[in-house]
């Protein structure tokens, strides 16, 4: 059984697959489809994907996890979750803290008309999932045990399958079984509404 999107970029990162997606592989059925949406402000100078990607481009580093903070957009927008996927978790406690200094500091002069802190904001709305990060397990008290997700990322390259569960143990071998236990499947149970 394959996903198509694990395929499309197997195509482009391997130069000599052992098989050819298109030409080995007949799609017999749909098991799951997931809806994506992908939203910008209406300030955003874009109207397509295409466009987006271009001002990105012709923008770097204006467009960040930040983005979502200090819009405002988690002010208007207070049931809004946002989820931070695969980009691991160690950077978070800086990247919180910087928010939080930036937002204390120059907050009233760059504008910022956000009631709460940055870090306060990241606790209320926000998710981040990692994959194979023991540092930001072991830092996972500074960005906040309930808003962490493990993933397997089963079957991307990035996996740590089949040794999952041998990282998983690495990773809390010095935490709590609750914090294990939240963060593994408790976390992802609340976000998405089902039973842990």
């Amino acid at each position: 059984m394959f996903t198509g999107a694990n395929n499309a970029i197997s195509a482009s990162l391997y130069k000599h697959l052992p098989f050819d997606f298109i030409r080995d592989t007949v799609p017999i059925g749909m098991f799951t489809e997931v809806p994506n949406m992908m939203v910008v402000a209406n300030a955003m100078p874009v109207k397509t994907v295409a466009e987006f990607i271009d001002y990105c481009k012709a923008n770097p580093g204006k467009i960040s996890f930040a983005s979502s903070i200090f819009s405002g957009v988690l002010d208007r927008f207070p049931e809004l979750q946002i989820v931070s996927a695969e980009n691991n978790i160690g950077w978070l406690p800086y990247y919180l803290q910087r928010m939080d200094r930036a937002f204390e500091r120059q907050g009233i002069s760059a504008g910022f008309a956000n009631k709460l802190k940055p870090s306060e904001y990241f606790q209320r709305q926000m998710w981040a999932t990692y994959i194979d990060d023991y540092v930001g397990v072991a830092n996972r008290h500074f960005i906040g045990v309930d808003k962490l997700m493990w993933s397997s990322d089963y079957p991307h390259q990035a996996s740590t399958w089949p040794h999952s569960q041998d990282v998983v143990a690495r990773d809390f071998k010095d935490a709590s079984p609750e914090d294990r236990f939240k963060i593994t499947r408790a976390n992802a149970a609340r976000l998405y509404g089902f039973d842990a």
